[in-house]
C-alpha cells in the first residue's frame, strides 16, 4: 500500500507553488514534461506547417506590411492581398485553436499525474495518456469551454486596449498618410490586454484538473474554478504569473529575436516557406519544452486552492474518492477511525444488584 504525500495538500504561497511545480517536472525521469510534451507534438507540427504555408505563399509578408504602414492597395494585387489576409486569419484560427484544445488535454493530463502521486502512486506518461484517450470528449468540451471564456475576455481587453492605441497613434503622427506606426502603440496595448488576460486566465486555471479528479463537465469545471478561485484571486493571480514568465517569455523572447533580426535574411537564403519556419522553429520547440511548467503550476494552484477552502475538506480520503483505487497507507475511511461508543446499559440493570451485592444478602 503506497503512502500518500502530504505536501500537496498543505497551502503553500506562490513562489513556493512554481517551486514545487519545477520538482514535479524535473523528477521521476521528467515524466511530467514527457507526457505533456508528447501531446502537444501534433500542434507544434501544424503550427510550423502553418509557417512555411504563409511564408511559401507570400501571406506573411502581406500582413508585415499592413502592420509597417506599408500598404498601398494602387501598388498590389488586392484579390491576391485579400487571398493572403484570408489565409493568415483561418490558419491562425486552425492553429489556435488546435494549440488550446492540446494545451488543456495536456494540462489535464498532468493534473491527473500529480493527484495519482499525491496519493503515492506510480503513474507515469503511458497511464497519462490512457487516462485522456478515455476522456476525450469530456476534455475537448472543456478546452472549448475555456477557449470561449479566454476569447471572450481578449475581446472586452481589446475595448481599451484600441482606445489607448489610437490615441498613442495619434499623439506619435501614426495618423498621417505612409507614417509608420510607432512600436510603443504595440507596447500600449499589450500593457492592457495582457493583465486582463492574464485575470480571466486566472479564474479558469483550476479547469484542466477539475476536469482530470472531479471528473466534472466543461460547464460545470468553469464554475468550480470560480468558486476555488474567489476570495483567493491575488494568491492564484500571483502564482499564475510567475509560472506564465518562466514557461513563457524564454520562448517570447527567441521568437521576437528571430522574427525581427533574422527573418528576412532566412528567407533570403533558404526561400519564403524553409526561411520562416527556420525563423520560428527555436521559439516554437523551446515553448514545447516550457509549457508543461505552467501545466504544473496550474495543478498545483489547483490543489493550493482546494486545501484553502473552509467549506470541505480536501484530504487524501477525498481525493482518493475522486480518482479512485485503494486508500493510501495511513489513511482510513472516516467512520473507521471514529472508536465504536460502548453499549448503553438497559433501564433496569442499574436496579438490579450486583453479583457481589447478592452474596452479602
Amino acid at each position: 500500500m503506497s503512502s500518500f504525500d502530504a505536501c500537496f495538500f498543505e497551502s503553500k504561497p506562490p513562489v513556493e507553488l512554481v517551486k514545487a511545480a519545477l520538482r514535479a517536472c524535473f523528477t521521476n525521469g521528467w515524466a511530467v514534461l514527457l507526457t505533456a510534451a508528447v501531446m502537444l507534438l501534433p500542434a507544434t507540427a501544424l503550427n510550423l506547417a502553418f509557417a512555411y504555408l504563409i511564408g511559401r505563399t507570400g501571406a506573411l509578408e502581406a500582413l508585415t506590411s499592413l502592420q509597417g504602414g506599408q500598404f498601398d492597395p494602387t501598388k498590389i494585387d488586392m484579390r491576391e492581398f485579400l487571398g493572403s489576409i484570408l489565409l493568415v486569419a483561418a490558419g491562425g484560427m486552425a492553429v489556435g485553436a488546435v494549440g488550446l484544445l492540446s494545451s488543456f488535454a495536456a494540462a489535464a493530463a498532468v493534473g491527473r499525474m500529480l493527484a495519482e502521486r499525491a496519493l503515492g502512486r506510480e503513474y507515469g506518461p503511458a497511464q497519462a495518456w490512457d487516462f485522456v484517450l478515455g476522456k476525450v470528449f469530456r476534455l475537448i468540451g472543456g478546452g472549448i469551454v475555456q477557449g470561449i471564456v479566454l476569447f471572450g475576455g481578449y475581446i472586452i481587453a481589446s475595448i481599451p486596449a484600441g482606445v489607448v492605441a489610437l490615441i498613442v497613434t495619434a499623439a506619435t503622427g501614426g495618423m498621417t498618410p505612409g507614417a509608420k506606426p510607432s512600436p510603443l502603440v504595440q507596447v500600449a496595448s499589450a500593457v492592457i490586454v495582457l493583465p486582463l488576460i492574464a485575470a480571466i486566465a486566472t479564474y479558469v486555471v483550476s479547469m484542466p484538473s477539475i476536469v482530470a479528479v472531479e471528473d466534472l463537465g466543461g460547464i460545470s469545471a468553469v464554475f468550480r474554478s470560480f468558486r476555488l478561485v474567489a476570495g483567493r484571486f491575488r494568491h492564484a493571480f500571483a502564482a499564475i504569473v510567475l509560472g506564465g514568465l518562466i514557461a513563457m517569455v524564454p520562448a517570447g523572447a527567441v521568437q521576437m529575436v528571430m522574427q525581427f533580426g533574422f527573418l528576412s535574411r532566412l528567407t533570403d537564403a533558404l526561400g519564403g516557406g524553409p526561411g520562416t519556419v527556420a525563423t520560428y522553429a527555436p521559439g516554437t520547440l523551446l515553448g514545447l519544452i516550457t509549457s508543461p511548467i505552467l501545466f504544473a503550476v496550474q495543478a498545483f494552484i489547483y490543489f493550493d486552492l482546494r486545501s484553502r477552502q473552509t467549506e470541505e475538506d480536501f484530504t487524501p480520503y477525498e481525493l482518493t474518492l475522486e480518482v479512485g483505487g485503494e486508500l493510501p497507507e495511513g489513511v482510513q475511511e472516516p467512520l473507521a477511525a471514529v472508536p465504536s461508543a460502548p453499549m448503553p446499559a438497559s433501564p433496569g440493570a442499574a436496579d438490579s444488584p450486583a453479583p457481589s451485592d447478592m452474596s452479602r444478602g
